[in-house]
């Protein structure tokens, strides 16, 4: 007998699942803040969240057109101390320990953004300060991008993603810029800011969108709507609006057929293999994928298949059978 033949050869079924885009919903129905985020939480899944160009290009979408909508963003705490540092790049995530202010920096807690200066140090100033430079940075060609434009923190940022990527962020792309031996006229705006507001469903996004005039700590406005053109606006959390909630994001299923040549049981090892197989999708980023075996209840995850042999002895018997009731 072949000795492969001595092999069991088994066929399983996998079954994974790839999160998708958060889904929007715009409701047209007039809601305080307070309000809105209890009908999306009873209704959807909570008030919107925004992570990214992306997602804001859907939450557009959503609105189609339409404004003054509240989302999920809050200002959480009156606390200056509260505040925390945030990258304009909602991937990049603030460090301390990789911080390079210029000593003493930084040194009010009303200064909220922060320029880089000519020794290619950080200083932080007010936001609304209009007659500031800016750094960008390019994605596609992995390159900072010195603007010699002058605008409010909040209008570099707009410039950068609309004609680059994003307001430079993170030490790696600050270490970028010193390896491009680009010479700094005077200060200018880099992407780190910071303040105290929160998305409703606790998310940890850094995106933000505010309009050029729109305060990013404002005192009695602590609640954020979209605006014109995808912009946001800080706004009394009492008033009443239009809002958008966000749905739980859909998740697409695959089916896939594994086959599988043993000398034993892989039955009896079924949870090692799924913890295998969940490592190498992680390990090539293949997304936020789930693993989950695809099989009846009270059977074996591994079924055997038939050989060759064995499917037409079955065949026979069945051929017999029909021969004999006749």
């Amino acid at each position: 007998m072949d000795q492969t033949l001595l092999l069991s050869v088994l066929l399983s079924q996998l079954c994974w699942s790839v999160s998708l885009d958060l889904q929007y919903h715009f409701i047209d129905k007039k809601m305080s803040w307070s309000e809105a985020q209890s009908h999306c939480r009873e209704q959807h899944t909570d008030l919107a969240s925004v992570n990214d160009m992306k997602d804001l290009k859907n939450l557009k979408a959503a609105a189609n057109g339409r404004t003054d909508a509240w989302i999920g963003l809050h200002q959480t705490s009156d606390n200056p101390t509260d505040k925390k540092w945030h990258w304009s790049q909602p991937t990049v995530r603030y460090k301390e320990g990789e911080a390079q202010w210029t000593p003493g920096q930084p040194d009010s807690v009303t200064e909220n953004c922060v320029v880089m200066t000519r020794d290619v140090k950080w200083n932080d100033t007010p936001c609304h300060y209009p007659h500031i430079g800016f750094i960008c940075y390019n994605e596609s060609s992995n390159t900072t991008v010195m603007i010699s434009n002058k605008g409010t923190w909040s209008e570099a940022q707009q410039f950068c993603r609309t004609n680059h990527t994003d307001l430079m962020s993170g030490l790696d792309q600050h270490k970028l810029f010193q390896e491009q031996n680009l010479t700094l006229p005077s200060f200018c705006w880099i992407g780190l800011f910071r303040d105290t507001w929160s998305w409703s469903d606790r998310s940890d996004s850094s995106f933000r969108n505010w309009n050029s005039h729109t305060s990013i700590n404002p005192e009695t406005k602590k609640c954020a709507a979209l605006g014109a053109e995808g912009r946001w606006e800080s706004d009394d959390c009492g008033l009443k609006k239009s809002f958008i909630c966000e749905g739980a994001p859909k998740r697409k299923k695959t089916l896939v057929k594994i086959k599988m040549s043993s000398p034993v049981d892989p039955n009896k090892f079924s949870s090692e293999i799924l913890q295998q197989l969940q490592k190498q999708f992680e390990a090539n980023n293949l997304g936020d994928v789930k693993l989950t075996w695809k099989k009846d209840e009270n059977q074996p995850v591994f079924k055997k298949q038939k050989s060759s042999t064995e499917k037409k002895s079955s065949s026979k018997k069945r051929s017999s059978s029909k021969k004999t009731e006749l």
